[in-house]
């Protein structure tokens, strides 16, 4: 069954950056006072649908992007426990904090990125935390028993936006506890994570029969088509809960100050393209001695807690224009994304934005931010995922 809340958003990634001289920074703050859209195309209805605590739905090769969600949600809980026991400054517990994660699984193994200016913490944390089950129940106790008290609390809220934020943290907390329960039973039990494996598999096929129904292509070509897809996805499926559990690798993506977790995810790996593509294809079977033929496209499924900010947004549509000028900077890395169809990026982050180091990326970012026209449509409504914490900075408004 294919869901119509987690929307496909596929890109084709460049082989390669081509270095500017020119300014890489681009203030998107509010310094001047222009610019000032929130939202756009968005109802007031549609603005706060999130918080009756409607869940995304994911099936078939979304199965990938679902776990890279609980992983980052649980990344972001292994951060938080990490800076709270933290015996060094308060600076360095300071940024250790970050509101935002995004995941991918790549070379045969997991990489993460946050906007953190430290996280290189964060792996051993996090497989820490999900190799212990006590701990696990620890954490989602927590989270139960801060909603238990914020039930309390929204009975004698004094106000619609008191009720509205307390409303909002119950459902991150909601989301949080739910995450890192699923993703533990995903790395820690065989029985789950095998049906996990079996669904996925079946999903893929009901949706790749009804997307062929009528086509006439040859038997070998129908059955390599699907048995590629299932061999890739539960591939990545392995390596991820490999990566998860003790000993695995997981990988941080190059950590570049000022830039977000989705640009230090797609530029490290295109920074190193031709060795992960490579270490792709060996992961997801695609050798010399496979029965399958090579596919043209890899797929490179990025998901977080949250859509893609709207710069990123931005960013990930001129960097595909940038791979399809030419087939000699096109890669066979395809990046996709499955997200919610009323939310597909969230808020834009103020202050200076570390830009792309590819030319033409950057001249169109900055031809974007400069006119005030196309300006608003980059302020889409921010869908707060479990990353929001207890920030409630974003509904200050309501």
């Amino acid at each position: 069954m294919q869901t119509t809340r987690a929307r496909s958003t596929t890109r084709q990634l460049p082989k390669s950056l081509s270095t500017s001289s020119s300014d890489k920074q681009i203030g998107v703050g509010n310094k001047h006072g222009q610019h000032s859209p929130k939202t756009f195309n968005e109802k007031a209805s549609n603005q706060q649908s999130h918080l009756l605590d409607q869940q995304t739905e994911f099936s078939g090769r979304a199965r990938v992007a679902q776990v890279l969600r609980w992983t980052s949600t649980a990344a972001l809980i292994a951060n938080d426990l990490f800076s709270e026991k933290s015996t060094t400054t308060k600076q360095r517990a300071q940024q250790a904090r970050t509101p935002e994660a995004q995941s991918t699984v790549i070379g045969g193994r997991l990489m993460i990125g946050t906007n953190a200016e430290d996280d290189s913490h964060i792996p051993g944390h996090l497989q820490a935390l999900l190799s212990d089950a006590n701990k696990v129940k620890s954490v989602v106790q927590n989270f139960e028993d801060q909603n238990e008290g914020l039930t309390h609390q929204l009975l004698f809220a004094g106000s619609d936006t008191e009720r509205t934020k307390i409303r909002e943290q119950m459902r991150i907390n909601s989301q949080q506890s739910r995450h890192l329960s699923q993703l533990h039973q995903f790395v820690a039990d065989d029985g789950v994570f095998n049906a996990f494996s079996h669904t996925t598999r079946q999903e893929i096929e009901d949706r790749y029969v009804q997307e062929n129904a009528d086509t006439n292509m040859s038997a070998s070509n129908y059955m390599n088509g699907l048995k590629s897809r299932q061999q890739s996805h539960s591939a990545m499926l392995r390596n991820l809960r490999s990566s998860l559990r003790d000993q695995g690798s997981i990988s941080m993506a190059s950590n570049t100050q000022g830039k977000h977790a989705e640009q230090r995810i797609i530029e490290d790996v295109i920074g190193k393209h031709d060795q992960e593509v490579e270490r792709t294809k060996m992961a997801r079977g695609f050798t010399v001695f496979s029965t399958l033929p090579e596919p043209s496209h890899l797929d490179m499924v990025v998901a977080g807690t949250k859509p893609p900010c709207a710069m990123c947004e931005v960013t990930e549509r001129a960097r595909q224009k940038v791979a399809q000028t030419g087939q000699d900077n096109s890669s066979p890395l395809v990046m996709k994304r499955y997200k919610d169809e009323h939310y597909q990026s969230g808020n834009l982050f103020p202050g200076n934005y570390v830009n792309t180091e590819d030319q033409h990326v950057h001249q169109q970012l900055r031809g974007q931010f400069a006119d005030k026209a196309s300006f608003p449509k980059t302020r889409v409504t921010a869908r707060k995922r479990a990353d929001s914490v207890a920030s409630f900075k974003a509904f200050k408004d309501l």
